[in-house]
């Protein structure tokens, strides 16, 4: 399953293309039609779909995949003026997993209006009260700006699908902040000079409005009444409600989409060093991979663990931290290799993380 979804994706990266129509399966499977029958063109284009590797364009039955858009954001992005706006974002103390964007643009492409509108790291999106929003995704941020429209509603919206990508990781990953500008929220206005806005989690503004107490602000030497904030940002005031994103131990962990995560880690480190004439350790790669697809359907801790299926995918990375390993050499000496390695070991720690526990 997972060699079939990465001959599609590979096929478009090789091709310098975003997007791949399953009528050029045929294409895409010449040399491995035995293996995928077209029988199974369907099957595997779905599989893209429920992965959220993709979005489909009907009725031409294209895919689009946002992991393989241009890096470069448009020449002009909307403005958000203060006081027209609200800024909602995610802050990490350790780098984001990459894929969260393109999962985003995944879930929220109904509100693309134009394809030019998304990039590797971003989207520009438009509901229909013409509410517009900005996501962006850096090392350790993800920003969502909105403004126009029914704004507090569509980026309510726009929140639900970041919660949803980011508990199914289970383990924390970031903490929502709001940008709260004074004079937006008729707050005093700072003494000049000095910043006008502050960002507060959303514990903080729900428990203050929840409990009807006032914020004391250090910066501004005021009082702050968290009642508009919240009603603006659509915060949740019931007791208990706040917590990091990730931390809600009823989300089931998705291990299927992280054991395909951790494959897809492996079939960019086979791509990438394929042309180095190191063989051996393609193969070595290759059958890693091969072992954890017998596992792409196993959620049981203790037969995962008992399979051994980790156990090759921890050597790879204990020889790509060997200075003198002829894997960690290839690796350094191609485009984006330690950053391939990086998202390898990241994918391979959430699911030993979630092992253990």
């Amino acid at each position: 399953i997972t060699e079939g979804i990465y001959t599609i994706i590979n096929w478009a990266n090789n091709s310098d293309r975003y997007r791949v129509s399953i009528s050029e399966f045929d294409s895409v499977f010449k040399e491995k039609r035995q293996r995928f029958p077209k029988k199974q063109d369907l099957f595997l284009f779905r599989l893209l779909l429920q992965y959220e590797l993709a979005y489909e364009i009907a009725p031409s039955r294209e895919l689009v995949i946002p992991h393989l858009l241009d890096d470069d954001q448009p020449a002009e992005l909307p403005s958000f003026p203060v006081g027209e706006s609200l800024l909602l974002r995610y802050r990490s103390d350790t780098a984001l997993p990459k894929d969260i964007i393109s999962r985003f643009i995944v879930k929220s492409h109904r509100y693309i209006r134009d394809t030019k509108d998304a990039w590797r790291y971003g989207v520009i999106l438009e509901d229909s009260s013409a509410a517009i929003a900005v996501v962006r995704q850096d090392k350790l941020r993800l920003e969502v700006s909105v403004k126009n429209g029914k704004k507090t509603h569509f980026l309510s919206e726009l929140r639900n699908y970041i919660v949803d990508i980011f508990t199914s990781y289970k383990n924390k990953l970031a903490e929502a902040e709001y940008r709260i500008f004074y004079e937006e929220f008729g707050f005093r206005a700072q003494i000049e000079g000095r910043e006008k806005e502050l960002w507060l989690t959303e514990e903080e503004i729900g428990i203050h409005a929840r409990e009807g107490r006032l914020f004391y602000d250090v910066k501004s030497r005021q009082n702050l009444d968290m009642a508009e904030p919240a009603k603006q940002y659509n915060i949740n005031l019931q007791s208990g409600a706040y917590a990091f994103i990730g931390e809600q131990q009823d989300i089931q962990f998705n291990i299927g989409a992280m054991n395909l995560g951790l494959q897809g880690s492996l079939n960019d480190l086979v791509e990438q060093i394929k042309g180095t004439g190191n063989s051996e350790e393609v193969k070595t790669i290759e059958e890693a991979s091969l072992f954890l697809e017998k596992i792409e359907e196993e959620t049981d801790k203790k037969k995962i663990i008992k399979s051994g299926a980790l156990k090759p995918v921890e050597r790879i990375l204990n020889e790509l931290a060997d200075d003198k390993s002829r894997l960690n050499k290839a690796l350094k000496g191609v485009d984006k290799g330690v950053s391939i390695a990086q998202d390898l070991a990241q994918q391979y720690n959430k699911i030993a993380d979630w092992l253990m526990q």
